[in-house]
């Protein structure tokens, strides 16, 4: 099974390098850089680790640096893509947990949630006004979608190749909000559906057919 990370960067010439060098050994086969543009060191950065790195000519955005990093790890034959942000938001060593339910075949989709535990993601620095919004949007989306999760606007996301050719992503936006615009895409059929007794059931029931098994591992921040 091929294991690839996927890093949009745009401007981390200060973070980029310590991101990189504290991925865990032997956890991921690939790591793919994805330079969006940036004007700084960012690309010279990631071609002294020796990944693969792609560059966009200009600024094109957080979705369309995932687009590229998703659509160049299918090229590559990954099994499993694995999305980690540049900036060291999130810690690159729980990296194997967020994979191990997908190399298990136990779901189809991990995202790393920091509201697992809600007084670890405040302890670990999550300002207020991030956690409150975070909680109100991923309940009111969690209501939609039923899905169980915790936490639906984490940046740390594993999905496999069937998800990834699945989702049609290069249809959706460019910036932060490409994942629930996907989302929204694959609801969309369900929505359109006659009126049934218990619709939430209906949208879980399509949602699990389009996502398989979807699950939360906690990932403070």
């Amino acid at each position: 099974m091929k294991i690839v990370a996927v890093i949009p960067a745009y401007n981390v010439e200060k973070t980029l390098d310590k991101t990189l060098a504290a991925i865990p050994s032997g956890v991921v086969d690939e790591v793919i850089v994805v330079n969006d543009g940036s004007r700084d060191e960012t690309a010279a950065i990631a071609e002294r680790h020796g990944v693969i790195l792609v560059n966009h000519p200009v600024n094109q955005g957080y979705g369309a640096a995932q687009k590229t990093g998703y659509q160049t790890a299918l090229q590559r034959g990954a099994d499993v893509a694995v999305m980690l942000h540049a900036d060291f938001q999130y810690d690159p060593t729980l990296l194997p947990g967020v994979i191990q339910p997908l190399i298990e075949g136990k779901a189809d989709v991990c995202f790393g949630s920091r509201m697992s535990n809600r007084r670890s993601a405040r302890a670990g620095g999550m300002p207020l006004w991030r956690f409150v919004p975070n909680i109100v949007l991923s309940w009111i989306e969690d209501s939609v979608f039923q899905l169980g999760l915790s936490e639906y606007h984490t940046g740390y996301r594993a999905y496999s190749r069937p998800i990834l050719e699945r989702i049609p992503f290069v249809k959706n936006s460019d910036n932060y909000v490409l994942i629930q615009k996907c989302l929204l895409r694959s609801l969309w059929p369900a929505c359109a559906l006659p009126k049934s007794p218990s619709p939430p059931d209906t949208l879980k029931k399509h949602l699990r057919q389009i996502f398989g098994k979807v699950c939360n591992m906690d990932c403070p921040p």
